[in-house]
């Protein structure tokens, strides 16, 4: 009877171990989602910020938002529909960058070689989707106003594979919503971050049961 009761408390207290190992992996994975998630209301309500960098040009920082793979479908690409239609060919994507700039071109003045033997000024402003720009011709020459140049680029990083079961490839596409503007040149590097040691669902599971299993014994 004594050893009966013995082996009941080991299966109690081995199943008991198990549960608190299983729960202190849950534990840490709410604390690293709540800090994520603090973090991402962080970024939320950050301005973008530039400076001036060492190569003498400006450099935009912003923060950046760390999500689920639930997250960004649901957030990000089912709520942009550029953005959902880039990604339909992605098997995974690990990153979205959004990217709207503005270049301006300094205005210029071209002489005429004669000057034109009539009194005249023309002027008058040209505005469309990506730019705008303004001039003024007269009687000695033509003057063209600063050039605004408008551009938006989505750029994707992420896994690609030809058929469903094909090799996966990790590739980085930019597109530019601006029809004027083309991509000549790509490259993408990326390091790989290794996991903390205790971030391992197999490694506390393992642990549950080898704990629970001696203690049983």
């Amino acid at each position: 009877m004594s050893t009966f009761k013995t082996n009941i408390w080991r299966n109690v207290a081995g199943i008991v171990a198990i549960i608190v190992i299983i729960l202190c992996f849950m534990l840490f994975s709410n604390f690293a989602n709540t800090a994520r998630l603090k973090s991402n209301v962080k970024a939320l309500t950050t301005e973008n910020a530039t400076y001036k960098n060492k190569l003498g040009t400006e450099t935009t920082r912003n923060e950046r938002l760390v999500m689920t793979v639930g997250e960004l479908k649901q957030n990000v690409i089912n709520k942009d529909e550029k953005i959902k239609v880039l990604t339909k060919g992605f098997a995974k994507v690990n990153t979205i960058v959004t990217t709207k700039t503005t270049t301006t071109i300094p205005g210029m003045t071209i002489p005429f070689e004669k000057p034109v033997p009539c009194n005249f000024v023309r002027e008058g402003a040209i505005f469309r989707d990506w730019f705008s720009m303004g001039y003024k011709v007269d009687s000695t020459g033509i003057t063209f106003k600063p050039t605004v140049i408008h551009g938006e680029q989505i750029s994707i990083t992420g896994f690609k594979r030809k058929w469903l079961l094909g090799k996966q490839t990790a590739v980085t596409e930019v597109t530019n919503i601006n029809p004027f503007t083309k991509t000549v040149d790509v490259k993408s590097y990326e390091t790989t971050v290794p996991k903390k040691w205790y971030d391992s669902k197999l490694l506390w599971l393992s642990a549950g049961l080898i704990t629970g299993a001696l203690i049983i014994n």
